[in-house]
């Protein structure tokens, strides 16, 4: 597990990339075996949420620690990882049936997004504020960009796991 923002922020690029892999790869109605989502529900869902982190990311870096993490975020920081099947993504992040050139759209925005920080990681590496994730509390910049690379890496391998055992790749 990467343990600096400088490191996670290669990862996040690096899986960033691999999702665009699958777009180019792969049909929209491809299924996958380990999920009710099709393969571009759930690159779609990954975009929806990659877009909307790194304003999250910098209105943490400049915040207040006022709002501290609550049970759920303890809990996901100490699994280091999300449980599978436990929680449904949030009303506004779910796929609404996005095809190939929206997603790929997204992709290049959340990559920007993500990109335009570069010159700030060294900052955020021990900036203490904090800005609100919809259910795991206050985050600081660390513990989003923990959260953003966790939550890419759920999907890639739950992606990875269901073409593996998919017919019809391709």
């Amino acid at each position: 597990m990467p343990s600096t923002i400088k490191e996670l922020y290669e990862s996040v690029l690096a899986s960033i990339s691999k999702a665009e892999q699958y777009l180019l790869a792969y049909r929209d109605d491809q299924v996958l075996s380990s999920s009710t989502w099709t393969l571009f529900e759930q690159l779609e869902h990954l975009g929806i949420t990659g877009r909307s982190t790194p304003p999250l990311i910098m209105k943490a870096h400049g915040g207040s620690d006022e709002c501290p993490l609550n049970a759920d975020g303890l809990r996901l920081f100490d699994l280091g990882a999300f449980p599978r099947g436990e929680t449904d993504a949030p009303d506004f992040a779910m796929p609404k049936g996005a095809k190939g050139a929206k997603i790929a759209q997204s992709f290049k925005r959340m990559r920007k997004g993500f990109e335009d920080m570069e010159p700030l990681l060294g900052e955020m590496e021990c900036s203490k504020g904090r800005s609100e994730h919809p259910r795991l509390g206050g985050l600081t910049a660390f513990q989003w960009w923990t959260f953003v690379d966790m939550h890419l890496r759920h999907h890639l391998e739950i992606i990875a796991e269901g073409l593996e055992k998919s017919p019809g790749q391709g």
